[in-house]
């Protein structure tokens, strides 16, 4: 599997935890809702939520850009290595 399809699977993995993980906050909060927070809670929780998407968009950005250039490189390297091997 190839690295943006092997993110892809990651993603869709790392969603169904996060669903399995909101349902059972809310069958906690159904039964101690005084536990619940509050919508100030909520609303700092929801911004670095956002905050970490934005870290890791780019982190997937600077991954992808590095994975290009090691693959360039490779190819680069490749005429090399068959002239070497025959």
């Amino acid at each position: 599997m190839d690295e943006p399809r092997r993110m892809a699977q990651l993603d869709r993995e790392m969603d169904e935890i996060l669903d399995e993980a909101d349902e059972s906050m809310e069958e906690f909060y159904r039964d101690y809702p005084e536990m619940r927070p509050s919508k100030a809670e909520l609303q700092a929780e929801a911004l670095r939520d956002r905050a970490d998407e934005i870290e890791q968009m780019e982190l997937v950005k600077e991954l992808e850009q590095m994975r290009r250039e090691r693959i360039s490189e490779l190819r680069k390297i490749i005429p090399l290595i068959r002239s070497k091997a025959f």
